[in-house]
């Protein structure tokens, strides 16, 4: 089934998604950190949504946007990258 047609987004509107998700992230992240629960499925989706913002930030058109986030979303990394153990 053909997908309807649909306007092809700019540049900065691309961007602008991108950092959206990241949002969602690093909301996500912050708020299993903050309950505390240790698991694996916890730090499973924790290691997911930090692999994705680190993903995302290492992109150059997301690194050159100068959105404000990027500095949220870097600490989010290291406060994920915390909580999991080290195995």
């Amino acid at each position: 089934m053909p997908r309807p047609n649909r306007e092809e987004l700019t540049e900065e509107q691309k961007v602008a998604k991108h950092i959206e998700a990241m949002g969602h992230s690093e909301q996500l992240v912050r708020e299993l950190v903050a309950a505390g629960e240790h698991n694996d499925n916890v730090h499973s989706t924790i290691k997911r949504n930090i692999d994705h913002l680190s993903l995302m930030l290492s992109k150059e058109n997301i690194a050159n946007s100068g959105s404000p986030l990027l500095v949220n979303f870097e600490e989010a990394v290291s406060l994920g990258q915390a909580f999991i153990p080290v195995e």
